[in-house]
């Protein structure tokens, strides 16, 4: 939830749903019953962008309005609204990494939602007899419409550290040369091994991989 708070008297608020980054325009969209200083966005219709305004009334004895400050919010960026997490699905925003427990997929949009009205770019970790494979180190670009700058978040496949979307005994057998010290993974393949987010890859990781293969 949101939370917007200024000093003043007799306050109250109104929370705007905006397409663009410029404030209080003619695009912009009143949000009905959203008058409180906090505010949830999963309660509305999405946009891309949010604030709040509060207007502070100053009244004398007799209930006369003497006079009246609104304050506007800072925008806040709603990134959800170009895409979210599906199950098994987890989308790191601080580091453009979006993790799932999701293997042997074809379809990057089974892992991720990705708003219709969004430009994106979906680039596969693997590519076999014209079919594509959503595995470990898949890419996802994200443009922004306003700015045409482009977000590029990587997609780690829990247990998946050769990048081909399969869970399955190479992948154990990797793991288990990284937990003896035989071998290193590194980026996101590292990510991918570490099941457990401990920063390590041990014997505890490979345990967790092999019930991987036997569970698919």
């Amino acid at each position: 939830p949101l939370e917007f708070d200024a000093r003043g008297f007799n306050r109250t608020y109104q929370w705007y749903g905006s397409t663009d980054k410029i404030q209080r325009d003619s695009d912009d969209k009143l949000i009905a019953g959203a008058t409180d200083k906090t505010f949830n966005p999963d309660d509305s219709k999405p946009y891309p962008y949010y604030y709040c305004v509060m207007t502070s009334t100053d009244k004398d004895i007799d209930g006369n309005v003497v006079s009246e400050v609104t304050v506007t919010s800072s925008m806040c960026e709603n990134r959800l609204y170009y895409m979210f997490a599906l199950p098994d699905t987890h989308i790191n925003f601080d580091n453009n990494l979006i993790y799932t427990k999701r293997f042997v997929c074809r379809d990057f949009l089974e892992i991720v939602y990705v708003n219709e009205n969004t430009n994106y770019l979906i680039t596969p970790s693997y590519e076999y007899q014209n079919n594509c494979w959503y595995g470990t180190g898949s890419q996802l670009q994200i443009q922004d419409a306003d700015t045409s700058t482009e977000t590029t978040y990587t997609l780690i496949v829990e247990g998946d550290v050769n990048g081909d979307s399969a869970v399955d005994v190479l992948d154990a057998f990797e793991v288990s040369r990284v937990a003896n010290g035989h071998r290193e993974l590194t980026d996101e393949y590292f990510l991918a091994a570490d099941t457990n987010l401990d920063q390590e890859i041990t014997v505890e990781d490979y345990s967790q991989v092999v019930n991987l293969v036997l569970a698919g």
